[in-house]
């Protein structure tokens, strides 16, 4: 059946069931240990199979395929137009035997603009639609009927088979009559096509000049293109998944489409851009957060396919939508109207955002009436209004990241004085304008870190606009911080030494260990914390072995400046965190490993600024924090034994392993009654049952660096803290000093595999929750007998269910 007015349909491609079945099989087969005997005599003949499907020419048959692509080689227009097309194979093998039924067409005519008007597409193909009442949800529905493009399914027309691979279609339509879409030769055509019912195929689509015949040196609208879309999306995916390709989807996506129950336009440039905008639209926000219920004339949802209340209003856009570039990139050749975002400003395409602005009445705009014809004259790209701040793209620019790209922090040097049998770190560190030839800020005197803030009439060191901060963690080959206080206690347990260089604020004495400027502009501050001593047991306890000394640190510095921007107070400047590493011998550090690319995260996030703006940027920062050891029960405190948290739990870890696919794999989790939530700064509450992961969630490749992804050996990476003893659960699990942990790769692979089946294969290969530490944070293994993992026996790369492989990832993603 084809879809006229479907919305994008989400999919969860985690093919846990296949994993777990061959994961079983695998345990099977490795459970049966001893030597392989000799070969046994040859079976019997077995039956005979089904046949294969028929072939009469030379190609394949287009069901043996695992992707088809199509091309389309030919378009002649007398009446209804003929299209010459071919498929192939995943191997470029030919394909015959495509049902007509499976097919289905589009075509439509490229109009320019006009009197500022954006150039649009038409479709020759379309319906109206009658809304059939309102679907339950949603209160109230528009009741018009409206027009709405759509696709001719191949068994209207004529489809001939050549059985070598290539074949002709033979519209139904004769585009030469289609009321309301006068055919003019001499304009921009397109025509594509879809495939349903078979393997994954792309959207062939010809673009062409009926007149001349000429594909290329036409009038163009070529905005963004796929593999745009695809850096977030993994492979876009709408209708049903058989449309993937943006050049076909804007053939019906224009702004003579609409959707009649809601009454909002599903013209392309709008509706992209109040999708990613979703809950920020400025019409649904409320003094008490944004209105997310659809809404006639409020924010954007849709009413698609089989009545589906497509609800754009919840959509959370992992970056700032003001930047434009993320989508709109010129760099790519083919995107030859990439810029028309900044030289060709609508009323359309500016409201999609700024939806309380009405361009006809003034309203929001203050009382400026204005036209497409207009547009430009304030916004266009050669606009000298305001100095040209009111042109596109300078209207667009994020002042905090450019004030950002004035900031570099550099960890100079670490070493280690040695008081009384302790070490005591000290950090050699500066902070330079890269912009002014790596310049030093004093932060005892810059306006950026020392000076008052309007909004507060304080400094802005003292009301936390501006904060710098510098973190030590231990041991690099796993963080656990273990020692971080003599007692253990919620608010430091697992968490590294943190030093503030600008505890002095307003003060004329520098903060404590804190000394400099030197004539370098570098500062040196020395903790007056030291690393802790090895414990005085055993590691593990049970064995003859002391607990070793600390080796190597990670050392960070994060935090912001504070500048006025966009006022009235100061803003947090979202500067990159530095990382470096020491070895307390001064022989050289060994890094913490390196699982995931920031760059890989700032595809989706652009700029990864997190806490309050201070942690940005470089995931290596997040794991001197988020580690095996730690959780938050420090921000549950406020929880008693009768009332846990909103989950059900009395603390969640943090482990960034964990932490990150379990955020990832947000709204899956919620819907399998498994939310994700952690407590945070001053008990906020952050349920991740919101998130909806962009892309296919089973495409590891999307963050990890490599082949990271692989099972890791659980003597080397450490177990992930569920149960400190320092929550208010009565009666506790645990004691504090002694956590209760899950197995490395469990940890990993149930923050998005939650269901007991998977999770029970788990432990039958392993897996433990049960675990146990010693005095330095490290996992006892032999304290959950049995439990070690043999994960990388089946999914280790080449095994029986190979992660790669059950998880699709292609051999290119390397």
């Amino acid at each position: 059946m084809w879809r006229a007015n479907g919305t994008r349909e989400q999919s969860h491609p985690f093919p846990s069931a296949a994993l777990f079945g061959a994961g079983l099989l695998c345990a099977l087969v490795t459970a049966c240990s001893g030597t392989t005997g000799s070969a046994g005599p040859a079976g019997a003949t077995g039956t005979t199979g089904p046949s294969g499907p028929s072939t009469t020419g030379s190609a394949l048959n287009v069901s043996t395929a695992t992707a088809i692509t199509g091309t389309i080689t030919s378009v002649a227009i007398g009446g209804p137009p003929v299209v010459k097309f071919q498929l192939a194979d995943q191997n470029g093998a030919p394909l015959q035997g495509l049902p007509a039924a499976d097919l289905g067409w589009v075509m439509a005519q490229l109009v320019p603009g006009q009197n500022g008007t954006a150039s649009q597409w038409n479709s020759y193909i379309y319906t109206t639609v009658t809304p059939a009442g309102c679907p339950t949800g949603v209160a109230a529905c528009d009741t018009a009927p409206k027009i709405q493009a759509t696709v001719e399914s191949a068994t209207s027309g004529t489809l001939v088979d050549n059985r070598d691979g290539t074949y002709v279609y033979t519209f139904k339509t004769d585009i030469t009559t289609v009321p309301d879409v006068a055919y003019n030769a001499a304009l921009t055509h397109r025509v594509g096509f879809e495939i349903r019912g078979l393997a994954q195929a792309n959207n062939a689509d010809y673009t062409f000049q009926p007149s001349t015949g000429a594909t290329t040196g036409i009038f163009m609208r070529e905005i963004v293109e796929t593999a745009t879309c695809n850096n977030c999306h993994t492979m876009l995916n709408a209708h049903g998944g058989a449309r993937v390709e943006v050049q076909y989807c804007v053939m019906c996506h224009s702004p003579a489409t609409t959707d009649p129950y809601s009454g909002n336009t599903l013209d392309m440039k709008v509706m992209i851009h109040k999708i990613h905008t979703g809950n920020t639209l400025p019409s649904i926000q409320t003094a008490s957060g944004p209105n997310t219920v659809p809404t006639l004339g409020l924010g954007y949802w849709i009413i698609g396919y089989m009545e589906s209340i497509n609800n754009f209003n919840t959509v959370l856009y992992p970056q700032d939508t003001r930047n434009c570039t993320t989508c709109h990139v010129q760099s790519i050749p083919a995107a030859t109207q990439a810029a028309n975002y900044s030289t060709v400003p609508t009323a359309e395409a500016c409201g999609s955002c700024h939806d309380t602005v009405n361009f006809t009445t003034g309203a929001g705009m203050d009382g400026i009436v204005a036209t497409d014809a207009q547009c430009t004259t304030c916004h266009g790209a050669t606009s000298t209004l305001d100095g040209g701040a009111l042109q596109v793209i300078a209207a667009h620019v994020i002042p905090e990241d450019v004030l950002a790209t004035h900031f570099q922090y550099i960890v100079n040097s670490v070493t280690f004085k040695t008081t009384a049998g302790s070490l005591y770190p000290v950090v050699n560190f500066s902070v330079v304008d890269p912009t002014h030839g790596n310049a030093p800020y004093n932060i005892l005197t810059a306006a950026p870190f020392a000076g008052t803030d309007p909004a507060t009439g304080v400094p802005v060191c003292a009301d936390d606009t501006a904060r710098l901060a510098i973190d030590i963690a231990w041991d690099t080959s796993d963080y656990t911080n273990w020692g971080s206080a003599p007692t253990p206690a919620p608010s430091t347990w697992g968490q590294p030494i943190s030093l503030n260089p600008l505890a002095g604020c307003g003060t004329a004495t520098p903060a404590p260990g804190l000394t400099g400027p030197d004539a370098t502009g570098a500062f040196t501050m020395t903790s007056s914390t030291p690393l802790p001593n090895p414990p005085a047991a055993n590691c593990p306890p049970a064995g003859g072995t002391a607990c070793p000394a600390i080796a190597n640190v990670g050392v960070v510095i994060e935090g912001h400046p504070g500048i006025v921007t966009t006022g009235p107070g100061a803003a947090a400047i979202p500067v990159t965190s530095a990382v470096s590493y020491a070895n307390v011998t001064g022989a050289a550090p060994t890094a913490r490993r390196v699982v995931v690319d920031i760059a890989k995260c700032n595809v989706c996030h652009n700029l990864l600024a997190e806490h309050g703006t201070n942690r940005n940027n470089d995931t290596q920062v997040c794991g001197a924090c988020h580690n095996p050891a730690s959780t938050d029960v420090s921000e549950r405190q406020t929880l008693t034994a009768t009332t846990p948290g909103i989950d059900g739990r009395w603390e969640q870890t943090i482990d960034f392993k964990h932490m990150i696919h379990a955020i990832h794999d947000g709204s899956i989790r919620g819907a399998a009654g498994a939310p994700f939530v952690i407590y945070g700064y001053g008990g906020s509450v952050n349920n991740f049952t919101d998130v909806v992961y962009p892309g296919q969630i089973n495409r590891c490749d999307a963050c990890h660096v490599a082949t990271s992804y692989y099972p890791v050996a659980d003597t080397a990476v450490q177990a992930t803290t569920f149960f400190t003893g320092l929550s208010k659960e009565v009666p506790n699990l645990t004691t504090p000093g002694n956590p209760i942990s899950t197995s490395a790769n469990m940890s990993v692979c149930s923050a998005c595999h939650v269901d007991a089946a998977t999770q029970a294969h788990m432990q039958q290969n392993g897996g433990s929750t049960t675990l146990t530490k010693d005095a330095e944070g490290r996992t006892i293994l032999s304290s959950s007998p049995g439990s070690v993992e043999t994960c990388a026996i089946c999914h280790g790369a080449g095994g029986v269910a190979d992660v790669r492989v059950v998880h699709n990832i292609p051999a290119t993603a390397d």
